[in-house]
């Protein structure tokens, strides 16, 4: 049977349009962290080697299947390309109703390569538009022109989604490529840990504050750790077979925060660390079930400087905000 054109071509914006409103359409994946499609992964060389030479018709034929492997969630894998690399921001801006993604912001950047590790790192004809959907406008004016992205194939998962080849008749052709990280949930899902348990904490009697906690958790979020049972006897053709989870906590954190001055400015910062069980259940995947059970591991950093200038207030200046929260695109930025 010949599928319609309209179900063939969900990549084709009027009929996204058409198959959203009358609620054909799957909805788009949060992958996580321990579970992304598949996918090759291609520096800025690889990138400039493997697409520069595509002609006008193959360029658009490539970038309908890969607009059409996003919207149905990564089906043909084969297609997946993962980005990685130095970059340089050129400009950040919010997205509006007349983008493709209608909700977030994009970072437009060009590549960074050094010929050897005694040179300085030299622009490279390739262009990145890094798409973070659902990341608030406000985040646009944290990032700014010159500053450094490092991007790697995880925890970013930044996918290929659209390319274009841009002509110079003074020099190589540029590359453009549009990318959108594919885990753009927190490795904890969006409530983050919220669990049952005890906490201890205790102050130092230090002359600025320092604060050390641990807390003793169920460890039921399933996005990073899991602790229930899950029957596998459609896998092992075992009867009754299955993983035992514990009712028994199985999630344990430590964290250090600490606080002091230096002349008009106060620097505050925090290390934690997480550790559990890990136990994640897919099973009910149509397309690949599985059950994946092991340990989880979790280490983190923040920082923030907090300026007082008199009558101007204070100017609250997060380091979290700046790298655009790894809650919501895993996307490293360090100031250049």
């Amino acid at each position: 049977m010949k599928i319609p054109p309209i179900f063939a071509n969900p990549q084709d914006p009027e009929n996204y349009k058409l198959l959203d409103k009358i609620n054909r359409l799957d909805p788009i994946v949060a992958f996580s962290a321990l579970d992304p499609p598949d996918g090759d992964i291609a520096n800025t060389q690889n990138l400039y080697s493997k697409f520069g030479s595509l002609n006008e018709n193959e360029r658009k034929a490539l970038n309908a299947n890969l607009i059409k492997n996003y919207v149905t969630n990564y089906k043909q894998q084969t297609l997946n390309t993962y980005i990685q690399g130095d970059f340089r921001v050129i400009k950040t801006r919010a997205l509006t109703k007349d983008d493709r993604f209608m909700n977030g912001i994009a970072i437009k950047a060009e590549a960074l390569v050094k010929v050897n590790k005694f040179t300085e790192a030299q622009a490279f004809p390739v262009w990145l538009e890094i798409i973070l959907p659902n990341a608030p406008a406000s985040a646009a004016k944290n990032i700014a022109k010159g500053d450094l992205l490092e991007i790697n194939k995880n925890p970013f998962f930044a996918s290929v989604l659209y390319l274009d080849r841009i002509e110079r008749t003074d020099n190589d052709p540029i590359m453009s490529f549009t990318v959108v990280p594919l885990v753009y949930e927190s490795f904890l899902g969006t409530h983050g840990i919220n669990e049952l348990g005890a906490q201890l904490q205790w102050t130092a009697p230090t002359p600025f504050y320092l604060m050390a906690g641990f807390e003793v958790l169920q460890g039921e979020n399933e996005q990073m750790f899991g602790n229930a049972s899950v029957n596998i006897e459609e896998f092992t053709g075992v009867e009754e077979d299955s993983i035992a989870g514990t009712d028994a906590p199985s999630l344990y954190v430590g964290y250090l925060k600490s606080s002091f001055d230096v002349g008009d400015t106060t620097i505050l910062g925090g290390l934690s660390y997480a550790q559990g069980d890990s136990m994640i259940d897919h099973s009910d995947d149509h397309e690949s079930p599985h059950v994946f059970k092991g340990d989880a591991k979790l280490y983190g950093a923040e920082g923030s400087a907090r300026f007082v200038n008199g009558v101007l207030g204070e100017c609250i200046n997060n380091l979290e905000e700046i790298k655009v929260s790894m809650e919501i695109n895993q996307l490293g930025i360090r100031e250049n």
